[in-house]
């Protein structure tokens, strides 16, 4: 029993590592940063590592390690370099480059300004105060971002263009909810990238959250008890998008706020001239559909119809030919029997006629043999 299991020790280690994963690389701007993953040398990468031999997820939305992961063994000694607006991909996976396992819940990415010091090599994550710039959920019935990373494919997104210059950490997190019905099953995958933003970006975020307490057990993202039942729809955890990513929606490039909200309102009109016309349009079109679907029934009932009253009269006429010539064969037939009776009584009396003239010529001969011979 103890060979056994000193023989599967190794292999749930084993398991445990390859069960989850960290950021195995990210990309901004078409340039490659490689993690170190598990436990690797943090002096090569602009990824903060994660603790050695323990690449499992955060259980507990209250742990100190929500905010970069657990336990790393040291801030990253590089930054990466990226501009406001920059392009960006992560790929999440496990030891030695497998895939990422999970293919259900969201993908988020916060960013924290790395303040008080002069570069995030050496900022203390609890510190930070994070902003949300990206969400990818679900659609449909299934998680695309997630999908991605299982199939070894990054998911994608941009650092807000009005963001101000400056020292930031790039929270990538990976949530699974496949044990997500009960409390307590979420699992949370937090991994950081130190970053060097540049750029002509003045804005700051309105709104910031911690970690831990940006999340609760019971949140409607982290416990979703309904997650595998027809026509679930999830809520993201962590609060709204910042205002940076909202106000890059709804920004005109006007020079004042007035005009700003003008053309935002006369975007709403015509958005919702246009979706008026758009249904009006479709009613149209779905009327006259029904009008040809209407029609399209229509004339194959008249043609069945018709076609039904058709046979109905070769029915009939068929059947009143059958009536007549059975008619005609009955009365053949009678006048065949009357002439065979008349026929046969015809032969009767003649064969009893006969038969008469032999019985009158036996009994003549018979009296004149009785009266003796003629006398002359």
């Amino acid at each position: 029993m103890r060979f056994a299991v000193t023989l599967l020790a190794p292999l749930a280690l084993s398991l445990q590592v390859s069960a989850h994963g960290f950021i195995q690389w990210a990309k901004i701007d078409g340039k490659t940063y490689k993690g170190n993953g598990d436990g690797g040398d943090p002096s090569t990468t602009a990824i903060r590592p994660t603790k050695p031999y323990d690449v499992g997820p955060v259980v507990d939305v209250n742990d100190k390690q929500m905010s970069c992961g657990l336990s790393p063994v040291s801030n990253a000694a590089l930054v990466a370099d990226a501009n406001a607006g920059s392009s960006v991909e992560v790929l999440w996976g496990g030891e030695g480059g497998t895939h990422w396992i999970h293919e259900v819940g969201p993908v988020m990415h916060y960013m924290a300004e790395c303040t008080g010091v002069d570069d995030c090599t050496t900022f203390d994550a609890s510190n930070a105060k994070w902003f949300k710039i990206d969400e990818q959920g679900l659609s449909g019935s299934k998680w695309p971002a997630m999908e991605s990373l299982f199939n070894g494919q990054p998911v994608k997104f941009t650092i807000p263009e009005n963001l101000k210059k400056g020292n930031y950490l790039l929270r990538s997190e990976v949530i699974a909810l496949h044990r997500a019905n009960v409390e307590g099953g979420a699992e949370f995958y937090p991994n950081c990238v130190q970053l060097k933003v540049g750029g002509s970006g003045t804005e700051t975020p309105s709104k910031t959250v911690k970690f831990p307490g940006a999340y609760s057990a019971t949140d409607p993202g982290i416990l979703t008890p309904d997650i595998f039942n027809p026509g679930f729809t999830y809520s993201f955890p962590g609060g709204p998008l910042s205002s940076l990513v909202s106000s890059e929606s709804s920004s005109s490039g006007s020079s004042s706020d007035d005009d700003s909200s003008s053309t935002s309102k006369a975007a709403s009109s015509a958005t919702a001239k246009a979706s008026d016309a758009t249904s009006t349009k479709k009613a149209a079109s779905s009327t006259g559909k029904a009008a040809t679907s209407t029609a399209a029934v229509a004339e194959p009932t008249t043609t069945k119809a018709a076609s039904a009253s058709t046979t109905n009269a070769a029915a009939a006429s068929s059947s009143a030919a059958a009536s007549t010539s059975t008619g005609r064969c009955k009365a053949k037939n009678t006048r065949r029997r009357a002439e065979k009776k008349r026929q046969a009584d015809e032969a009767l009396a003649r064969r009893n006629k006969t038969a008469r003239a032999h019985h009158n010529a036996r009994m003549f001969g018979h009296k004149q043999s009785s009266a003796g011979p003629s006398r002359l």
